[in-house]
This record gives structure tokens, C-alpha cells and sequence, in this order.
């Protein structure tokens, strides 16, 4: 679904930045970790330290926090493209605390060289399995395979803290190639409002004339924060 989507939208994404990681600017290599089946597996291995991939995924993690952080605000200065299928208000609103909790911590925060330092939230210590409270609010049901918060959960927490990247988000609620398949095959496809992001999902958008990351950074004198 994310690759026939970013095609429609003539979009990067996952599937292309962990391809060709040099083709989208990320001048850093991406660590040789073994490749894995599903995000369980990742998270599982990186936070076991008897894991045999232990390091080699926390080498991966680290790597990953740079590059989708610089992907994320490279993106913001024109358009970013969010689907958020399998999103509900309740799991958005998880998503969010837990990403502002860690980031008020040195120890599980980092900053990123995107002209000058930017913090963001580790996904070693964001992707730790849902807290029972969490899975009570969210409705995670007992069993689940959801156990950990996943990369789009950190994305979205990433894009919603930051009001120049999200003032310069697309987003959308397609579920499946079937629903995407049925829209119009010219033409843009259609955005969630700002009503329907507040009534469905607890977004509050910023004003659509909020200055883009890199306009933020230089009216601060090259500095995030």
C-alpha cells in the first residue's frame, strides 16, 4: 500500500529511503543489520541484549533516527504525504504523550544534524512495547500483534510537535490498493479536511501560512530551537 501510494503521489518513501539511502541526501551509510521480517522483530532484537542482532539493530536504529528526521524536514519545506489508515484519535493522542514524555529526557532524546542540531525522540526507547495503560486506551485487544509503537506512530508523533512541519502536511485515510484503486486516476487525492482531522483524529492544524522548517530555522539565526 505505501509503495502504490508514494507512486500516486509521485512521493518518497520507507521502501525508497531504505533502498537508496545516498539517492534522497542521506550522505551517512546505513548500517549492514540483517534484514527483518516485520517491525517486532526489530524492535524485539534491539532492546534484548541477548539478542544476537542486539547491536547491529541499535547501529540501525541510531542510523534511522538521522535519516528520517532530515527526510521529514527536508520533506515539510514543500509537502508531506501522511496516510492515516489504522489511526484512531485515542491511538494518535498515545503516540503523542509518549513521544513528549521521552523527549523532555536527555537519555532517551537525540539531536540531529540538519543544519544545526534538532531534537527528536530516540525510536530505541519510542518503540518499547505499549504500556498496559496504553493498550487499554488505544484498544489494543489481548493477543495482539501490536505491541510496540511502530515508525508511522513515530512519524506522526514527529510531525505533530513540530507546527512548521505539520502546518505543511497532506493527510489522508485510505485503507487498502482496493479504496485506492477506486478514486479518479488524474487529479489530486482527497486531503482530509481540518474539520474531519479535529473530529476524527484530534488534529489541530497550525495556520496554512506557518513558515516551513527551513524558513523557521533561518528567521532564528540558523538555529532550531
Amino acid at each position: 500500500m505505501m509503495d502504490l501510494l508514494g507512486k500516486r503521489l509521485d512521493a518518497c518513501n520507507y521502501i525508497d529511503l531504505y533502498a537508496d539511502p545516498a539517492g534522497f541526501g542521506i550522505s551517512d551509510p546505513m548500517p549492514q543489520a540483517p534484514i527483518f521480517s516485520d517491525c517486532n522483530v526489530l524492535f524485539e532484537a534491539m532492546n534484548n541484549p541477548v539478542n544476537p542482532n542486539y547491536k547491529l539493530y541499535q547501529d540501525f536504529i541510531r542510523w534511522w533516527d538521522h535519516a528520517l528526521a532530515s527526510c521529514l524536514l527536508t520533506g515539510a519545506d514543500t509537502t508531506l504525504h501522511f496516510n492515516l489508515a489504522g489511526f484512531s484519535a485515542a491511538r494518535v493522542k498515545m503516540a503523542v504523550n509518549r513521544y513528549e514524555r521521552l523527549l523532555a529526557d536527555p537519555i532517551s532524546s537525540t539531536t540531529v544534524t540538519y543544519g544545526s542540531p534538532y531534537k527528536c525522540v530516540q525510536h530505541l526507547y519510542f518503540s518499547r512495547p505499549w504500556t498496559a495503560e496504553e493498550r487499554a486506551i488505544i484498544g489494543i485487544p489481548e493477543g495482539s500483534l501490536d505491541i510496540y509503537p511502530g515508525f508511522t506512530d513515530w512519524d506522526l508523533a514527529f510531525v505533530l510537535h513540530d507546527p512548521h512541519v505539520l502546518a505543511h502536511t497532506h493527510f489522508y485515510n485510505i485503507p487498502n490498493p482496493a479504496a485506492l484503486a477506486a478514486l479518479p486516476a488524474e487529479g489530486p487525492l482527497p486531503q482530509l479536511t481540518r474539520e474531519q482531522l479535529l473530529a476524527d483524529f484530534g488534529i489541530v492544524l497550525p495556520p496554512p501560512e506557518t513558515p516551513t522548517p527551513t524558513q523557521a530555522w533561518e528567521a532564528r539565526g540558523n538555529r532550531w530551537f
